[in-house]
């Protein structure tokens, strides 16, 4: 999530990344769309806590990878649509 470069409300989009990334928000999301929480800070339901399954062996990134081809994945994504 983040705000395009010359948005034209820009404090207006601050506001929604903010709400969207804060614990009231990120606590509904387990038991509302089945996945994780974003924020670490943000407390799992019980039940969410019960029956999700932990990924054994989760796919992370490198930082330096994704900027050094973010504008080549973007373009092939283009090409896709």
């Amino acid at each position: 999530m983040g705000i395009l470069v010359g948005a034209k409300q820009r404090e207006l989009a601050q506001k929604f990344v903010d709400f969207m990334l804060g614990t009231t928000f990120q606590e509904d999301i387990p038991l509302q769309m089945f996945v994780y929480p974003a924020n670490n800070r943000a407390e799992l339901p019980d039940l969410f806590k019960q029956f999700a399954e932990q990924p054994k062996d989760p796919v992370e990134m490198n930082p330096n990878e994704i900027e050094a081809n973010r504008e080549r994945w973007i373009e092939r994504g283009r090409r896709w649509c």
